[in-house]
């Protein structure tokens, strides 16, 4: 356990940056800055400081946030997750139903029968080279997708256009683990995740 948090310390450590440090001193508004403000503060007074033991109040301030819809919540979410996992073992994390309970329509309406519910998946995955990402209809405008990390930190942003079946990229720049992506832009909201072996 301990050399687990060690991992996400220094995973933690090496993708801040003097922004998110000064972020967390200035006062939030929003949701996804307050999320920004706790988990930092988490971060800093604990496993930035090797200090590996943390209060109740700070495992469920960390529950909270890992188990809100990414949209709403923001990047902190993903850094919740990974310090949630780390804590309790679980992930059990449910993008559908927190997003349709932070009023995010999940699916593109409730007429849609499933056959003609557009969805994206990625091949090979696990991937360790070439990847596509393949829709398994043509995407009705252009849209973007969008990498993250296990810390919520964004990897690289791909542009797509009208009436795109597939998307090929390489993944031989990224580093060994689990990635999430989300695509934009069409009236479908579209997310997984997937893992690069090297």
């Amino acid at each position: 356990m301990k050399k687990v948090l060690i991992f996400i310390v220094f995973l933690y450590a090496t993708g801040l940056n003097a922004a998110s440090v000064v972020g967390c001193l200035v006062v939030s508004n929003t949701l996804v800055e307050q999320n920004e403000k706790i988990i930092n503060d988490i971060f800093f007074s604990t496993l930035a400081k090797h200090n590996f033991a943390f209060t109740e109040a700070q495992k469920e301030e960390v529950a909270n946030i890992a188990y809100q819809c990414p949209y709403t919540g923001g990047e902190a979410v993903y850094r919740a997750r990974v310090l949630h996992t780390a804590l309790t073992g679980l992930t059990d994390f449910n993008d559908s139903t927190a997003c349709t309970n932070q009023g995010i329509n999940w699916r593109k309406g409730n007429t849609l029968t499933p056959e003609n519910i557009l969805s994206v998946s990625l091949v090979p995955n696990p991937t360790n080279g070439k990847a596509s990402f393949v829709f398994s209809e043509k995407t009705e405008s252009n849209c973007s997708i969008t990498i993250f990390n296990l810390l919520g930190q964004k990897v690289n942003t791909y542009s797509l256009f009208e009436n795109t079946e597939s998307f090929d990229f390489d993944t031989q720049t990224f580093s060994k683990g689990m990635y999430y992506y989300k695509v934009s832009g069409l009236s479908t909201s579209l997310s997984g995740k997937f893992i690069v072996e090297k």
